[in-house]
């Protein structure tokens, strides 16, 4: 059998039926298989990422409320000093 470039190549006897018995490559079952396989290994990496996603928002949220914690906590030290000093002040008077 040539294949159009001018090679000739031999069929073994029984090897392509066992193929297309097989179901494999050939028929709708095949096919079924394919996408199926597609449609799990989409699923899988897809559920990884957002995994992933959520674990790096976490992070980053709660290194935001820390930061923003931190700020507010040293912003009222501030405000009770200053009233502190204005209770002080008021005391001597």
């Amino acid at each position: 059998m040539e294949n159009g470039r001018g090679v000739r190549s031999e069929l073994i006897p029984g090897e392509i039926g066992a193929a297309a018995r097989s179901g494999l490559v050939h028929g709708p079952t095949g096919v079924v298989a394919i996408v199926m396989a597609f449609l799990v290994v989409t699923v899988a990496a897809g559920l990884l990422l957002v995994a992933r996603q959520r674990r790096q928002l976490r992070a980053s949220a709660e290194g935001f409320v820390g930061a923003f914690v931190e700020f507010r906590a040293s912003e009222l030290g501030r405000w009770l000093d200053e009233r502190r000093a204005n209770a002080a002040v008021a005391g001597r008077d």
